[in-house]
């Protein structure tokens, strides 16, 4: 066995004990994981106007990116946001609603909701699943916004009366 050694030691010949073998796997692995990422097809947050066969926007997102909509509540005339995280399956997963005063198609705190009052608004969370779409509508008097990846996305300018917009994630 002894003189196997020195043999191999002569002749340049390495014995790689675990460690190398861990490492080189680790290597390995890193290597797979820059390929899928790589090829993995970029996710885009698309916001369109279907009844108008119109796409207003296509931003680039990530899994775990988040976005906020804000509108002019039609009765109370109190801003209402909305902040909802992007899965990493491509879905919107609503997470909470802030706002400062009660009104129509706000939630109710009846204690079915967890929620808190921070700097004297209200914080809604949601338990939601996460969805496809988001489908709602905006008008010119509510000034509807979404903000993204600190850009603000006017969403009611586009169109003179109440429109369907239609606000999902594909991939490309």
């Amino acid at each position: 066995m002894w003189e196997l050694r020195k043999m191999q030691a002569r002749s340049g010949v390495k014995k790689y004990g675990p460690f190398s073998l861990l490492m080189l796997l680790v290597v390995l692995l890193l290597i797979y994981c820059g390929f899928i990422y790589a090829i993995a097809p970029q996710k885009y947050l698309v916001v369109e106007a279907p009844k108008e066969n119109q796409y207003l926007y296509s931003i680039p997102v990530e899994s775990s990116d988040y976005f906020e909509m804000t509108y002019t509540h039609s009765v109370t005339k109190q801003t209402v946001q909305g902040l909802f995280i992007i899965t990493e399956l491509g879905e919107i997963k609503p997470h909470s609603t802030t706002f400062d005063s009660f009104g129509p198609g706000l939630p109710e705190l009846d204690g079915s909701l967890e929620y808190e009052i921070t700097d004297g608004k209200f914080v809604v969370y949601h338990d939601d699943e996460p969805r496809e779409e988001i489908s709602l509508f905006v008008s010119p008097l509510t000034g509807d916004r979404l903000y993204l990846h600190g850009q603000k996305y006017d969403l009611t300018s586009h169109f003179e009366k109440p429109i369907l917009l239609r606000i999902y994630i594909t991939a490309k």
